[in-house]
């Protein structure tokens, strides 16, 4: 965890130097300050149909159809700081009842133009813009809820996302291991010429770990780490045939800092290749994956040198060539989502595909403009 601690240091200092804000900014603030003492009613629903047909040797295809539903009332102390409470509804279709019900809770501060913190549930909306590797698009519907403590930056040189998600709190003498999750991700800039051509050096980590000091858990401690980093780089056309053209180029880690190693592997790495193009509402993906001994906790596990399949770890070299297809058109408050996934691995020579059907609704109405304080 020391790693973490010094790069979430070496991170947040620069925020306290003055300058303009990160345009566009990767948090912007939906409220102003003649919103100070109004509430809303906020609510974040996903609807969702994701099929997976897998036919290799390291994860097996399965089928999600359902829901969540998020409604949140969220009261604005002042221009800088927000109170927010409700409620998440987990459902899949098929099942008796709902897969999870849970409260919401948070508070929000501004401290600046540059730097927010956010304690109780966390912001998660565009999963922390992790890589799939590292951290699975499906979490977003599975374990959309988090709870902690987080960092929003916007700073000239750098955006980002800072937070610990605590997973499983313990009390004295409890038999199990306390479980959290700690992240930062964050781009640097590097170059931006006229909004046309930008370069920018991604970072990101996330730790997990599991243990404790006053339970009484027989279970070893377990610190896991994932990271990536690399360069970004994004030429904007202007062209109607094609709106955007960006590569991306990451080493992506994994590492037990575990005192006890209990992992099929200790390290591991992967050269994670991606190009990106844009038209309008349409986007094309194509990425090469190639990784050795390379392991993931919360990461797309068709990536991983490990069957889940079998529980064994079979060959330690992967090899991947992804594509993806996606269109995204957004209305009001609504998002209308298709994507299609193919997954070529030319060591085994299988092909795995999948879909996705997707309606994201993201909306806030105001129920009173001025509640009177006293």
């Amino acid at each position: 965890m020391r790693v973490f601690w010094g790069c979430l240091f070496f991170f947040l200092l620069p925020v306290l130097v003055t300058g303009q804000n990160f345009k566009p900014a990767l948090h912007p603030d939906p409220y102003t300050p003649a919103d100070t003492n109004a509430l809303f009613l906020t609510i974040d629903n996903a609807n969702f149909l994701k099929n997976n047909e897998f036919f290799n040797p390291y994860v097996e295809g399965y089928t999600k159809l359902g829901f969540f539903f998020n409604p949140r009332l969220t009261y604005l102390l002042s221009e800088r700081t927000a109170l927010s409470a409700g409620a998440h509804f987990l459902k899949y279709s098929g099942s008796d009842g709902f897969q999870d019900i849970t409260p919401v809770f948070s508070v929000e501060h501004r401290f600046n133009p540059r730097l927010r913190l956010v304690m109780g549930t966390l912001r998660n909306e565009h999963r922390h813009r992790l890589i799939d590797p590292i951290y699975h698009f499906e979490n977003y519907l599975d374990q959309h809820v988090e709870n902690g403590l987080q960092f929003l930056v916007d700073h000239p040189l750098a955006r980002g996302d800072i937070w610990i998600n605590w997973e499983q709190f313990i009390l004295r003498g409890s038999d199990f291991r306390e479980r959290f999750e700690a992240g930062i991700s964050a781009d640097f800039r590097l170059l931006e010429s006229e909004q046309k051509l930008s370069l920018e050096a991604p970072f990101q980590m996330l730790v997990q770990h599991k243990g404790g000091q006053i339970n009484r858990s027989d279970k070893p401690v377990s610190t896991l780490y994932n990271m990536a980093a690399g360069l970004s780089l994004q030429l904007h056309t202007g062209s109607p045939l094609l709106s955007s053209l960006t590569f991306r180029n990451q080493l992506v880690l994994f590492r037990d800092g575990s005192p006890q190693k209990v992992q099929p592997y200790s390290r591991g790495r992967a050269l994670y290749s991606n190009l990106i193009l844009t038209r309008k509402a349409l986007s094309l993906e194509l990425s090469y994956w190639q990784a050795r001994r390379f392991l993931s906790f919360s990461g797309n596990p068709i990536f991983q040198s490990y069957s889940l399949k079998k529980a064994n770890a079979m060959n330690p070299d992967r090899e991947l060539i992804v594509g993806r297809l996606r269109y995204s058109r957004k209305y009001q408050h609504l998002t209308f989502l298709v994507n299609a996934d193919t997954y070529w691995d030319p060591r085994n020579h299988s092909t795995d595909f999948g879909f996705g059907i997707y309606l994201l609704l993201n909306t806030q109405l105001i129920l009173t403009n001025k509640i009177e304080s006293r």
